[in-house]
């Protein structure tokens, strides 16, 4: 049975959906792993992958209007993963479907949607494991806070510091303390990562000797050891 991994934010816009695509297709590249978008208020996985529309969904899974087989997408690199689309489907559907996901791979990645979307709780009740990621700023911190204080969950693989530049505001050991959980990765900037959703491969793919890919395959590796 394969481990659900939620990547959690406290908010948007701190590299969540892009981290979780090349997480997912990393730990493909050293076990097996799939990725499911869980997002249904921003749902940006297939558009980071693919420049068609998805066939099928998470929510028609969820409503009973298709298999999950008939809704999984798969790109030329191998990563095979479940698109969202907005819309208001319960969200408590998601356990009915646990043991399915599970078999699909070693590592089920989730693109969970943001603590404030009202999705979060059951998504976040969903996952086995969470990985928590912010940008290395006062107000993304805050928020990541209030997020902690919501989940009541002590069980955190760790923090990923995405988007770090040369000047930064805060250090990994100030993200500790304020959180409370240790820091797994620290990803430095790069703007080819973000610039990928053109190309609709992972970045991991397309550069991989790059630091960023690097840090992620590190990360990974932790992810499957923890």
């Amino acid at each position: 049975m394969g481990k659900i991994i939620g990547v959690v934010s406290g908010s948007g816009g701190v590299g969540r959906t892009t981290l979780a695509i090349n997480l997912a297709f990393a730990l493909n590249k050293q076990s097996s792993a799939f990725l499911l978008d869980a997002n249904q208020t921003n749902p940006h996985v297939h558009v980071h992958l693919s420049k068609t529309l998805p066939r099928a969904s998470l929510q028609q899974v969820l409503n009973g209007e298709c298999s999950l087989h008939y809704a999984l997408q798969h790109v030329a690199s191998g990563l095979a993963y479940l698109p969202s689309q907005h819309g208001e489907s319960d969200y408590r559907r998601l356990h009915q479907f646990k043991d399915q996901f599970s078999l699909l791979a070693q590592h089920i990645i989730v693109d969970a949607p943001h603590g404030s979307v009202k999705d979060a709780k059951e998504v976040l009740a969903f996952a086995d494991d969470f990985v928590l990621v912010v940008a290395p700023e006062l107000a993304a911190l805050g928020d990541a806070k209030q997020l902690l204080r919501r989940m009541h969950r002590s069980v955190f693989a760790g923090v990923v510091v995405n988007e770090v530049r040369k000047h930064r505001q805060i250090s990994d050991a100030d993200v500790e303390r304020v959180l409370g959980i240790p820091v797994m990765a620290s990803i430095p900037y790069d703007k080819r990562f973000t610039e990928t959703v053109m190309t609709k491969q992972p970045f991991v793919h397309q550069f991989p000797r790059a630091p960023i890919t690097q840090k992620i395959d590190e990360l990974a590796h932790q992810l499957r050891t923890h």
